[in-house]
């Protein structure tokens, strides 16, 4: 069994093999792919052996084969790239990274001669394509990536069909619904993970595919310019609004309070702060979990003369340590402790510009 898929950059695609600096050539390399693939069969299927069996492990083979291939490339220089959304793309300009621009294809392919295998894997893919996206500043809205063809157009599963291209006559938001409800139900039917996955909220910051532990909202745009400034605009100002000034006279000439109300953290760590002299990073006190990836991913999805711009919001406990390290001070300080209400305003916030919740999936 094969599926082949022919796929178009939507956003700037920030990937690159050894030399950063060098993305020619490079294209959707099958290690990214399957690491991406595995990720999405994480949130949806919860089940480590399953995993192994689809996607391999040490002393195992995968069941699954994965390809990619360059079809037609555009290869922009960092200020092509980050020129609609340089707020969101700030880090590629620090470092001066390559991309591929929108408009560049890809086709990749995926193969496997065990039929529950390759259903699997396929339905992680759609959910890295609708979801998702590739590359770095993935969860910024870089990486983006649209079905041009695909082969089979459609997966039969137990639970319903999973359609790759949008029909006709059917929005975004009803595509997204229909869709995950199938693979909910296909993975449900594949194990019992989901299914006890029900109480408090996850300690890991990949939670489950269900919609108490994932908001998305989209928004309708012309094209995918309007849809990154749609998103910059909206991200730009909630981290506005959630910035503890007091904390970051702190940090910069040691007025101001140590930490009360700096909810940035929330959007991941590390986090950095740059000041004329000098430069803060704030990272959790403890050697084993110094990074916590933000629960925000952004992305822009397009189908024909379709563009929407997706925020999701993944739910589960922040991190376990509530201390955090200032590496400008050498000093620790506490951790906000209301990453719930945190999520809640973000809910709000979008609800308020305009954002359409999906909902009933």
């Amino acid at each position: 069994m094969e599926a082949r898929f022919e796929l178009e950059a939507v956003t700037p695609l920030f990937i690159a093999g050894a030399d950063q600096r060098w993305v020619e050539g490079e294209g959707l390399r099958p290690p990214t792919l399957r690491g991406l693939l595995r990720w999405w069969f994480r949130t949806a299927f919860k089940d480590p052996k399953l995993e192994s069996e689809v996607f391999g492990r040490a002393e195992r083979k995968s069941d699954v084969v994965v390809r990619g291939v360059i079809r037609s490339q555009r290869v922009g220089e960092v200020r092509e790239c980050v020129k609609d959304a340089k707020y969101l793309f700030f880090s590629m300009q620090m470092q001066k990274r390559p991309c591929y621009l929108p408009g560049s294809r890809f086709e990749i392919f995926l193969g496997s001669r065990s039929e529950e295998s390759f259903k699997m894997a396929l339905a992680s893919l759609w959910l890295l394509l609708n979801l998702g996206g590739v590359g770095s500043r993935n969860r910024r809205g870089a990486g983006s990536l649209s079905i041009l063809k695909a082969s089979p157009q459609e997966l039969r599963l137990d639970s319903g069909t999973l359609r790759f291209v949008l029909t006709p006559h059917t929005d975004y938001p009803h595509f997204l619904k229909q869709g995950l409800k199938v693979v909910r139900g296909f993975a449900e039917s594949c194990g019992d993970e989901l299914k006890a996955e029900s109480g408090s909220l996850p300690e890991t910051p990949t939670p489950p595919l269900h919609p108490r532990f994932l908001s998305i909202f989209v928004k309708r745009f012309n094209n995918h310019h309007e849809a990154l400034r749609g998103l910059e605009e909206w991200l730009k100002g909630v981290r506005r609004e959630v910035r503890d000034p007091n904390f970051v006279r702190w940090l910069r000439s040691g007025g101001g309070r140590a930490m009360v109300g700096e909810q940035r953290v929330f959007f991941g760590l590390p986090l950095q702060y740059y000041f004329r002299n000098k430069r803060c990073t704030l990272e959790p006190a403890h050697e084993d979990f110094k990074r916590r990836a933000s629960p925000v991913m952004l992305g822009v999805f397009k189908s024909g003369r379709e563009c929407w711009g997706r925020v999701l919001l993944w739910k589960s406990k922040f991190h376990p340590i509530m201390r955090l390290k200032v590496s400008c001070r050498n000093e620790e300080v506490g951790m906000p402790d209301d990453f719930s209400g945190f999520l809640r305003r973000l809910e709000e916030d979008l609800r308020n510009s305009g954002w359409g919740e999906v909902t009933g999936w």
